[in-house]
């Protein structure tokens, strides 16, 4: 077994840092002995996981800014660079969803969702670059879903965006590897955290937050993070916590009604839908 890199002193940048995977993913990586970074919205959220990780020992810088902000995302790598000299990964986890049909989708969401989700990504990494780039060396990592291999319906417009961070990470790794930095792509499953709270829902229906994803393997966010920190101590470019994931893209190019039916995705559109009869049937009109 190869011995993985040394993680202690290293220094890492989490976006949407404040809960969930993100925040499960500071805590992880500062009881290895990494100098953290955290970037979130809610500033009560970051300083409570700040005073947390400094409590167990480590050492933390937090920057309060939206990700849809270029300036305030360049704004957290000019701080943990200030306050520590380097910046040796950076980890674009920021996201939310959406439960509603495309063609209903209100444009504000729609485009929030792919400022914040892909969008995000793009600033985490073109701020990190040219530390990077100096360095000669950084890992960027960028946390997709299973969902970028598969779209969900009533959630398509997530899928879609976390298939954007996969197809982008793709072409990002070649132009990484010219300047030594590695870059990773991690697809979680459902995982139990407070993301499926801030999802934002169908304007014209309300629904409970357990029916937010399809029944299905789930995961928590310290498993998620357990498997980002392998990665950072060991680089590869596709991280699937969930290791049966992996067979998913696999599956799909074999049979993508197959797929669908396994997860039973008409059944799940139909609930989210409130679309009543029986269930694996087609909508009237539907060919």
């Amino acid at each position: 077994m190869l011995l993985g890199r040394d993680l202690a002193d290293r220094v890492v940048a989490i976006t949407g840092a404040s809960s969930g995977i993100g925040a499960a993913t500071a805590v992880a990586c500062a009881r290895r002995g990494m100098r953290v970074g955290l970037f979130a919205r809610r500033e009560v959220r970051l300083e409570k996981l700040a005073k947390e990780i400094r409590e167990q020992g480590g050492e933390v810088e937090t920057v309060v800014g939206d990700v849809r902000d270029r300036d305030a995302v360049a704004g957290l790598v000019t701080a943990v660079t200030r306050r520590w000299g380097s910046l040796d990964a950076i980890i674009a986890n920021a996201g939310f969803g959406i439960v509603a049909p495309v063609a209903t989708t209100p444009p504000e969401q729609a485009r929030e969702i792919f400022d914040v989700n892909v969008l995000g990504t793009v600033w985490a990494i073109q701020a990190a670059w040219p530390v990077f780039e100096v360095q000669r060396q950084g890992h960027i990592i960028i946390v997709s879903s299973v969902l970028a291999q598969h779209g969900l319906p009533a959630n398509s417009l997530y899928s879609a965006t976390k298939a954007a961070q996969s197809v982008m990470a793709d072409g990002l790794r070649v132009e990484a590897e010219t300047v030594g930095i590695d870059v990773s792509v991690v697809y979680p499953v459902g995982t139990d955290t407070e993301f499926f709270e801030s999802i934002r829902k169908s304007p014209d229906r309300e629904r409970k937050l357990g029916s937010a994803l399809p029944s299905g393997p789930r995961q928590t966010a310290d498993q998620v993070a357990h498997a980002i920190v392998d990665c950072l101590e060991r680089p590869r470019f596709e991280v699937y916590p969930y290791r049966a994931a992996r067979l998913v893209p696999w599956a799909d190019a074999l049979s993508p009604k197959l797929i669908a039916k396994m997860l039973r995705f008409p059944e799940y559109y139909r609930r989210q839908m409130g679309i009543e009869g029986e269930t694996g049937t087609k909508p009237e009109g539907e060919a």
